[in-house]
């Protein structure tokens, strides 16, 4: 059995960030991608705190070319905030109807309702292509991100 003439010195692991699994957009058309808790009350409570404010699940959602649901929208129910047009197209280009008025504020893009009634994730892929629309409707609208 070997010995050691110190103490056992033990690196910690870096434990890898959890993907995300939904993406914020602010009015300015930044987009964070975020990993919400998967209970519904933990989502819930996060969804709040990055729209600040209470979280709004709206009925607006969108579908694949196939049928398949890929994501819903939380908002939040203060509408003096400004417009969030790059979201808006987002959601009017992915959307299963016309959009009939903007969006407000920080939008909170989510995966579709599950069986279970909760909202599930969006994939990785799904971010990627939220984050590549955005960017197309930033330079459509020569909206600069970030300060």
């Amino acid at each position: 059995m070997p010995t050691s003439n110190g103490p056992l010195t033990h690196k910690p692991r870096e434990l890898p960030e959890a993907p995300a699994n939904a993406i914020l957009v602010t009015p300015a058309g930044e987009a964070t991608p975020l990993h919400l808790p998967t209970d519904p009350g933990g989502r819930h409570a996060a969804a709040s705190q990055h729209l600040g404010g209470e979280a709004d699940y709206t009925g607006y959602t969108g579908t694949c070319p196939h049928g398949t649901p890929i994501l819903s929208v939380a908002v939040t129910k203060d509408d003096t905030l400004p417009a969030n047009l790059p979201a808006s197209l987002v959601l009017d280009l992915l959307g299963d109807e016309p959009l009939r008025h903007f969006l407000y504020g920080p939008v909170l893009f989510l995966g579709p309702l599950g069986t279970d009634g909760q909202f599930t994730n969006l994939t990785d892929r799904q971010v990627h292509g939220i984050e590549q629309l955005l960017a197309g409707v930033r330079s459509g609208l020569r909206t600069p991100v970030g300060p």
